[in-house]
């Protein structure tokens, strides 16, 4: 009787398991850099941060609620360089914690990124550790620390740092000169030597002028897009990060508006963030029987595959819940 019952109880601990790991949730980090281009659309509902220029949360003034939003600190040549002098010295080190505490405390926001490396900062990985490791100290643990590595093998000293004091650390997977052309070097290297895999970002980058159609060509950017989402999913990263005012905000390619942001939070989502049709795509992201084809989810009068028709044009995201879409103007 009792072998019974311990049998019992680990086929429920098994199961339990099992049910976490098929529903895991992964992460979507929506970075904007020029604000003013997204001001009228509602495309945040499914992102877990907000990132934009800290120009936006110095004159903020909390208006927006920063309650899931960051701002990035630095990038650039000329900036990175700025930045590594600071941290070079403990004085400079001080002085720019202080700077940060009192940028957060006057948006609201919830954390930062820092966009500069220590190779991009001119300073050494320990140096570079050292910083990071003072500002958790003196942050304490209530924000979120997200920095960018863009170029960089990673020594010891600060993988132990970004696994101990950095909440999200934030790797390129960039598509601006040839999108079928992806080596995730970078990630795989990082995670060899030790770091967090579920602290990984993967920043699916895309030119910053798209051509159209979007999944043909050299700069296939819905087969990029895929193989974005299926790399987080195999590597059980923490999750990805796409520039919304790069994807197509005006629906100019004819694939609806945000069309990148769409797939790649239904590839985060295993294919079942969203209903319809047999299959997200076929041979691209318009195939008949997919996710956007004539019966699938962005047909022209606004019914979803399933025949659930909404009162407004524009994408709808969820066929049970009509009132959540992405479209610019409230859907109109």
């Amino acid at each position: 009787m009792e072998k019974r019952a311990v049998v019992q109880v680990l086929v429920v601990v098994i199961v339990g398991v099992l049910s976490w790991v098929e529903g895991r949730q992964y992460g979507l980090v929506c970075r904007v850099k020029d604000p003013s281009v997204v001001s009228g659309c509602n495309v945040f509902k499914d992102c877990l941060y907000e990132l934009y220029p800290v120009e936006v949360a110095q004159n903020s003034m909390d208006i927006f609620g920063g309650h899931n939003r960051l701002f990035s600190l630095y990038g650039g040549p000329s900036s990175c360089g700025y930045f590594g002098k600071l941290i070079a010295t403990p004085k400079g080190q001080q002085t720019l914690i202080e700077t940060i505490k009192k940028q957060l405390l006057k948006s609201g926001f919830r954390g930062f990124e820092i966009q500069c490396d220590a190779v991009m900062a001119e300073v050494s990985q320990s140096i570079y550790a050292s910083f990071l490791d003072l500002l958790r100290t003196q942050l304490g643990g209530g924000y979120i620390i997200a920095v960018s590595l863009k170029h960089i093998q990673l020594e010891q000293c600060l993988v132990n740092t970004l696994n101990s004091a950095v909440d999200l650390v934030i790797m390129p997977m960039d598509c601006t000169r040839d999108c079928n052309i992806q080596q995730l070097t970078n990630v795989q290297n990082a995670i060899a030597h030790g770091l967090d895999r579920q602290k990984i970002v993967l920043e699916v980058v895309v030119p910053s002028v798209l051509r159209c159609p979007l999944n043909t060509g050299a700069s296939n950017l819905f087969t990029f897009i895929q193989k974005a989402g299926h790399e987080v999913l195999v590597q059980d990263l923490f999750g990805a990060s796409l520039q919304l005012d790069r994807d197509d905000v005006t629906n100019v390619c004819g694939s609806g508006r945000f069309p990148l942001l769409r797939l790649l939070n239904f590839q985060l989502n295993g294919g079942s963030a969203v209903g319809g049709g047999s299959g997200m795509m076929t041979n691209g992201m318009g195939g008949g029987s997919g996710m956007m084809g004539g019966n699938g989810m962005m047909g022209g009068s606004g019914m979803m595959g399933n025949g659930v028709g909404c009162s407004f044009t524009g994408f709808v995201r969820d066929t049970r819940d009509c009132s959540r879409f992405y479209s610019c103007n409230n859907g109109q």
